[in-house]
């Protein structure tokens, strides 16, 4: 029986990784796993495991930060089928799996179909999506609409599925934290999204998240890096005790609190190379803007329901 893993995404990718029968390959983040993927930071220390046997073939969850995925189902432990996809983070390998044994029934214990019949197997369409409020739809035309470059900070603390839903998007995406302590906090901390002309994600975070307090959009003429390089020089202030504290200004809560409080340097140095910041209201039903021209928040208003 032969067993191999290839990676499909990321720095790696193409990489083959044969899995030898006896003791699990583990494959994470750091030194310690047999496997090292250092460039996902989204992968935990040792996130999962691999084994192969005369059985067959295996993966097992390591008590990861944001879990396994076999075909797109969460698993703590799954056994293997040639083709299958496991995902780690935002890492996907490809499962090659060959010479597996096959368990025949007796023939007699069959009920055989006639020569020629076709069977057809029953298969439901996904549910459509339910349509937008009219506010939720002012929004998003009103920032599909909106000139240059659109980017989002999602707070992974305020909604959890973030991370997950950010893997699936299949944009440029960055964590907002980095270095060690960083990779433990990205679970819960902002995360920098490139949202390009018509991408079905922006839909997705203004139906499921508008008037929730989960984003900041902002338009920007630099590419992302150069946007996470300016974003991270404002991820923790200095209070006038002399301690630092992490600022969530990435909140919409906290965003269209703290700008009007700024002079007009302080907000041409928080704006920097960004054009404009752009929320929700309190309760949704407005959308707010902000530039460094502005002395205020720019009221656009949506309609009558998030």
């Amino acid at each position: 029986m032969e067993l191999t893993l290839r990676i499909e995404t990321g720095d790696a990718a193409g990489r083959v990784i044969p899995v030898p029968a006896g003791p699990m390959l583990r494959f994470g983040r750091l030194n310690t796993a047999d496997v090292r993927l250092s460039d996902d930071p989204t992968l935990s220390g040792e996130h999962f495991g691999v084994r192969c046997d005369d059985g067959g073939g295996f993966v097992q969850d390591l008590g990861s930060r944001f879990g396994t995925l076999v075909n797109g189902t969460k698993v703590a432990e799954a056994a293997l089928r040639d083709g299958d996809e496991i995902r780690a983070g935002r890492t996907a390998f490809s499962v090659s799996l060959v010479g597996v044994p096959i368990d025949t029934p007796h023939l007699g214990t069959l009920a055989l179909a006639p020569p020629g019949t076709v069977i057809a197997l029953p298969s439901a369409p996904p549910p459509p999506a339910p349509p937008l409020s009219p506010a939720k739809a002012a929004a998003l035309a009103h920032l599909r609409g909106l000139p240059g470059p659109l980017y989002a900070i999602l707070d992974a603390a305020c909604e959890p599925s973030v991370p997950g839903r950010l893997d699936r998007s299949g944009l440029e995406y960055e964590s907002l934290y980095e270095g060690g302590r960083g990779d433990e906090l990205a679970a819960f901390g902002p995360w920098l999204v490139g949202l390009p002309a018509g991408t079905p994600f922006l839909d997705e975070l203004v139906r499921d998240g508008w008037g929730k307090s989960w984003a900041v959009y902002l338009t920007c003429d630099v590419a992302l890096p150069e946007v996470r390089r300016h974003l991270r020089k404002f991820l923790i202030v200095k209070l006038a005790d002399g301690r630092q504290v992490y600022f969530r200004y990435y909140d919409p809560r906290v965003l269209r609190t703290y700008l009007p409080t700024c002079t007009a340097a302080e907000v041409a140095e928080f704006v920097g190379p960004v054009r404009r910041y752009a929320c929700e209201c309190v309760d949704g039903t407005s959308l707010l803007e902000f530039a460094a021209a502005y002395r205020d928040w720019n009221k656009v208003t949506l309609g009558a329901s998030p």
